[in-house]
């Protein structure tokens, strides 16, 4: 008897007991659950020939975005959905308005007014609005892009400034780690200087 769970790409072969496939699984989809990482699981099947059954579970997790995500909805709210990821972002950047987010120009705040300003949004009539953490703004990376490195036809308008995560470095508590859309970058900088906001909501 043959199990295996294959994620995404990897496969992973078990040749031991029936039921260790089934209880990896369980362990993983309550670290993904707790994670709130999409997890998914497909319908053990069995073959039976005259020499031996097969039993063939697999499992795909999701853990890493599109390098170029398109799977997003315009909600004509001022709110884009990311269906894989299903949180819900503004679609301007805080500080610019419209439909096309040509309105305004980006509010660039020290990280704490930045943070202040998501919670205390009010968009399409929903609350509960926070800055994102660094894995959920890289998230919107387009890595096919540049200048700025997102889908511009969903966030039209991105700076090339900093954005604020909720994320800090180990090393350095001052600090937040920002995205950098005009290519994706990833650094940290002290909480007191100054950098642009995009808010996010869990969907």
């Amino acid at each position: 008897m043959i199990s295996f769970i294959s994620f995404d790409r990897f496969y992973y072969p078990h040749s031991e007991k029936s039921d260790l496939a089934s209880k990896l699984t369980q362990v993983i989809s309550n670290n993904f659950a707790t994670a709130g990482i999409p997890f998914s699981t497909t319908t053990p099947t069995s073959t039976t020939t005259k020499s031996a059954t097969t039993t063939s579970t697999t499992t795909f997790v999701r853990v890493l975005p599109p390098e170029s995500p398109t799977n997003y909805t315009d909600n004509k709210d001022g709110t884009i959905t990311d269906n894989y990821t299903n949180l819900l972002w503004v679609k301007c950047t805080q500080g610019m308005t419209g439909t096309d987010c040509k309105n305004g120009s980006p509010s660039l705040r020290e990280w704490s007014k930045a943070r202040v300003e998501c919670e205390g949004l009010k968009l399409a009539n929903k609350t509960g609005w926070r800055l994102p953490t660094l894995k959920e703004l890289q998230s919107i990376v387009d890595s096919a892009s540049s200048e700025p490195a997102i889908n511009k036809t969903f966030f039209p308008k991105t700076s090339n400034d900093p954005y604020w995560t909720d994320t800090s470095p180990a090393q350095y508590l001052g600090s937040k780690f920002t995205v950098i859309f005009s290519n994706g970058s990833v650094y940290f900088k002290d909480a007191g200087n100054f950098g642009a906001t995009r808010c996010v909501k869990s969907n």
